[in-house]
């Protein structure tokens, strides 16, 4: 843990002992302050605005990028309450709709799709008092954030929730063998992992090649599972909402193009529904079909 890891969680505590609103309130400032800080970043979210919303104005997407940068800054305040809240103030921090998909499974195997909107960490303490997950993670490349967030977890239990290192050689084997001892998957499947193996090129939004990883037909054969979409995002005033889907009927097909496909239509009408709430900084469009041109200035 790195020196100012300690400071980071101790004033982390004393945050989430902040009503839900001020926090908030707190977050969206700072996302806001930090604007001027971040241009590279700034830059990602414009174009992908630009890219993912191309019969929109400059104006519609400027409105769109600054409540996304302010709902980032609310984002990484917001970890404090998962340091700080007890089940009690957890469940009504973040509701949940659509509980009764989830009671539905109890006793089977499910994937639960999260996508990379900006509640997905609340979303997932939240999902953790309904039923124990287990899912992968990527180490953050600040060492006091990635302490911070490690710590999140971490207060909600290895009863409630294993997560694991995808860095790590024996990842895989691990999660399966967590899933096998009857934890539920929270599975993000949105982001471009550069795997021309283990992609496939679909349309997301207004691309229409889109590398998506391939691996979630599969998992799903795999265990037998059931698929549910759990979409966690921000209330205006504090707290957030976990909206789960009924089970994804037909799911899979047998054509995992045609599946991930189906994915990246079903996140996009999310994305619709919600524009600013969508995690923007990500260059989801990175990978390229071979001798396709980059669509960011790299």
């Amino acid at each position: 843990m790195s020196a100012a890891a300690p400071a980071l969680l101790g004033a982390a505590r004393l945050l989430g002992l902040l009503p839900a609103p001020l926090l908030a309130g707190l977050g969206c400032g700072l996302g806001l302050a930090a604007l001027p800080f971040l241009r590279r970043r700034a830059q990602v979210v414009e174009r992908n605005l630009e890219l993912c919303f191309p019969r929109r104005d400059a104006a519609w997407r400027r409105r769109i990028r600054l409540r996304h940068h302010a709902l980032l800054g609310r984002f990484v305040l917001d970890h404090a309450l998962l340091l700080a809240a007890s089940p009690a103030r957890l469940r009504r921090l973040v509701r949940l709709r659509g509980a009764e998909h989830l009671e539905a499974l109890q006793g089977k195997p499910a994937i639960l799709l999260a996508p990379h909107f900006v509640g997905i960490d609340a979303g997932c303490a939240r999902l953790t008092l309904e039923h124990a997950l287990a899912g992968l993670y990527t180490p953050q490349h600040s060492k006091a954030g990635d302490a911070l967030v490690t710590r999140a977890r971490a207060a909600m239990g290895a009863e409630r929730l294993e997560a694991i290192d995808n860095t790590r050689p024996d990842a895989v084997r691990r999660l399966l063998r967590s899933l096998q001892d009857g934890r539920w998957l929270f599975y993000t499947n949105d982001i471009d992992y550069r795997d021309y193996g283990r992609s496939v090129f679909v349309p997301f939004m207004g691309v229409p090649e889109t590398a998506t990883l391939s691996a979630l037909p599969r998992l799903a054969r795999r265990l037998d599972a059931t698929v549910v979409f759990c979409v966690a995002t921000a209330r205006p005033w504090g707290g957030y909402e976990v909206e789960v889907s009924p089970p994804w009927e037909g799911f899979p097909s047998g054509d995992d193009e045609k599946d991930m496909a189906e994915f990246n239509a079903r996140v996009a009408a999310y994305v619709e529904r919600h524009p600013a709430q969508y995690y923007w900084p990500h260059r989801r469009f990175k990978t390229r079909p071979p001798g396709a041109e980059s669509l960011y200035d790299d």
